[in-house]
């Protein structure tokens, strides 16, 4: 299972996706959306193009803040993952603990902009960035390929390798 991973987007249409991103979204099972689509059609078009799991973000119109959560929580093949838009504390701890009550292994969020990927307490944290308006980085977003090894990369819109991770649920170890 291969899932595309975005936030921050803040767009009007699907054709204003960078190029790269919108050749991924052709080879991809799912898309997750961690929130800040902006606009309902945004929203509306990448719903009707794939399979999009998502929720709101603090930028949103009120129609997809009314339709979608603030937190939500997928199991993909057996992979426990969490999605919020945006973190209470700078350190992220809140995130730790959310991911807990949750019982997932890879938490998404949001809000910063920023590409983030680090196991902290023993859950994955993952930030995309933004494709389309980042913050001291290169426009990106993230990708998980679910398989007996889980392997999460963050990837710049031009094709840089920013962050990867990976986990292998045969031996329930980290790699």
């Amino acid at each position: 299972m291969k899932i595309l991973v975005l936030s921050d987007t803040h767009l009007y249409r699907l054709e204003d996706l960078p190029n790269g991103v919108l050749r991924r979204l052709e080879n991809v099972d799912m898309v997750i959306h961690a929130g800040d689509f902006d606009t309902y059609e945004f929203y509306s078009e990448l719903k009707d193009a794939v399979k999009l799991e998502a929720v709101a973000g603090n930028s949103d119109d009120f129609d997809i803040i009314q339709e979608l959560p603030e937190t939500a929580k997928l199991d993909v093949e057996g992979l426990r993952i969490g999605v919020t838009h945006m973190p209470i504390f700078d350190d992220f701890s809140d995130l730790v603990y959310r991911a807990r009550e949750l019982e997932v292994d890879v938490m998404i969020f949001g809000h910063t902009h920023c590409p983030f990927l680090k196991e902290v307490g023993g859950i994955v944290l993952l930030n995309p960035g933004s494709p389309t308006l980042p913050r001291f980085s290169v426009p990106s977003f993230a990708e998980i390929v679910v398989n007996d090894i889980v392997e999460i990369t963050i990837e710049g819109v031009g094709n840089e390798d920013i962050a990867r991770f990976k986990l292998d649920r045969r031996k329930d170890c980290r790699c």
